[in-house]
């Protein structure tokens, strides 16, 4: 049985999501090397467009049989892919090999990798897309003091208007907010506990209610503490996790 040589330069990689020993662990590994050509950036994986008088592009070598040549023929090509024979670097020596090639339209308004190496691009880019989402959350630390006021405000609009239905209802009148009134509930079950912990007097219906309106102000309010404090910590964590260094 024929043996192939075969330059990977993407995810087949050591370190990559599909490398060759984990996915095709009869390959056998060669060397590193590089063949030259333009390497661009098609989001989760490379594509490498040959061409002699490029840029070196770095990638592996290995070693196949004819049965797993097809099968790598066969899992390039889901993606567009097609083989192509190529003179492979390794090291000082050079080899004639295959390597999977893109339809060149993938690669039309795509960023090209100056460095060459897809492993090192997809870790920084990686680290960059991190550092956005880092940066994204810490602008957050503005906003973040709303929960403290924007839900007790909430609860004002919400919690006034089953109140103001009760209010229709003892006018006999049809109660529009009804449905709202489990906005309530909060603070009127904590008015209920109290009601059995402590000896206190019954205080009129209307005294009541305005009571348990306070009590779901409070509810509400150290509700939005408690996530403004979560909001605060996540940042803290993932500052110190992204950057170490800080310490």
């Amino acid at each position: 049985m024929s043996k192939h040589l075969v330059f990977v330069y993407g995810s087949l990689r050591r370190g990559g999501e599909n490398a060759m020993s984990q996915r095709f662990p009869e390959a056998q590994f060669v060397a590193e090397a590089r063949v030259n050509g333009s390497l661009y950036d098609l989001g989760e994986y490379p594509g490498l467009l040959l061409n002699e008088s490029a840029s070196p592009v770095t990638g592996e070598a290995y070693e196949v049989d004819d049965e797993l040549l097809k099968i790598l023929d066969d899992f390039e090509a889901t993606s567009d892919y097609r083989r192509k024979q190529v003179e492979i670097a390794l090291g000082t020596d050079k080899r004639m090999g295959w390597t999977y090639e893109p339809n060149p339209e993938l690669c039309s308004d795509r960023k090209v990798i100056t460095s060459g190496d897809w492993i090192d691009h997809a870790r920084t880019k990686s680290n960059r897309t991190s550092s956005l989402a880092l940066d994204a959350f810490t602008k957050m630390r503005f906003r973040r003091h709303i929960f403290k006021v924007l839900l007790p405000l909430l609860y004002i609009v919400a919690g006034a208007l089953p109140i103001v239905g009760m209010i229709i209802t003892i006018a006999e009148g049809p109660n529009p907010f009804g449905f709202l009134f489990p906005l309530s509930y909060p603070g009127f079950y904590l008015l209920d506990i109290l009601d059995r912990v402590l000896p206190v007097p019954h205080a009129h219906d209307w005294s009541l209610m305005l009571i348990g309106f306070l009590a779901n102000m409070v509810i509400y309010f150290m509700a939005g503490c408690l996530i403004d404090f979560a909001v605060t910590f996540a940042i803290n964590r993932r500052g110190k996790l992204t950057n170490p260094s800080i310490e």
